[in-house]
C-alpha cells in the first residue's frame, strides 16, 4: 500500500505509468460528481486542475502531463472531450455521441482510442473511435459489445481485455493494430 488520494472517490480514470500518474473525475458516493485531478509523483498525490466537466465513467488517455478525458456521466450520459496539457484542462472536439464505460488507450494527447461503452442510453456498442488530436474517425469494430473493460498500449497498437456485454460478463483479449481486431486470447476469469 502507498499514500491514499486525496479525495476518495469511484468511477474515476487514471493514466501515467508507476512514477508518474494522473487521476480525474469520479463520484464521491452520494455527495457528487466530482471534476477534481490529482498528479502522482511515485510517492504521493498532489491536486492539481480541475476537469471544466465534473463526471464518472468516462475514458481516457496519456501521460500525466499530456492526457486526454472521454465522455462520462453525471445524471446523463456525456460526449464532451477535455485536453491536459500538465496544468489545465482545455474542452476540444467532442466524442460523435454520449457515451460512458468504455475502455480508452493511448499514449500521447494526439494519439488515442476507446472502444466499446453504453452509448445513447442503455446500447452497448463494439464501435473503436480514434483521436488524432483534432477529431474523432471510426476505427475497427471490437469483436463483442463491451463496456466496464480495460485497455493499454499505443493508438496502433493497443489490447483490451475483459468487462461484459449485455448478458454476461467477458473474458475476451483483443489486439487493435489501428485498424482492426484479434482475438489473441481468454482471460482465465471473466
Amino acid at each position: 500500500e502507498v499514500n491514499d488520494l486525496n479525495d476518495g472517490r469511484r468511477g474515476l480514470y487514471g493514466v501515467g505509468i508507476i512514477t508518474a500518474a494522473l487521476a480525474f473525475g469520479g463520484e464521491d458516493p452520494g455527495t457528487a460528481y466530482e471534476a477534481k485531478a490529482e498528479s502522482w509523483n511515485g510517492t504521493s498525490w498532489t491536486e492539481v486542475g480541475d476537469l471544466n466537466t465534473a463526471r464518472e465513467r468516462m475514458a481516457g488517455s496519456g501521460t500525466y502531463t499530456l492526457a486526454l478525458a472521454f465522455g462520462g456521466q453525471t445524471s446523463t450520459q456525456l460526449a464532451v472531450t477535455e485536453d491536459w496539457n500538465g496544468a489545465s484542462w482545455t474542452a476540444t472536439t467532442s466524442i460523435p455521441a454520449v457515451r460512458q464505460e468504455m475502455a480508452g488507450w493511448g499514449l500521447t494527447s494526439t494519439a488515442g482510442a476507446i472502444v466499446g461503452g453504453t452509448q445513447d442510453g442503455p446500447n452497448i456498442t463494439a464501435e473503436t473511435l480514434e483521436w488524432d488530436g483534432t477529431s474523432w474517425t471510426a476505427g475497427g469494430d471490437y469483436p463483442s459489445v463491451l463496456k466496464y473493460s480495460t485497455a493499454f498500449g499505443s493508438s496502433n497498437s493497443a489490447i483490451v481485455a475483459g468487462g461484459e456485454n449485455a448478458t454476461a460478463k467477458i473474458g475476451i483479449c483483443a489486439h487493435y493494430n489501428g485498424t482492426s481486431w484479434t482475438e489473441v486470447a481468454e482471460l482465465t476469469t471473466t
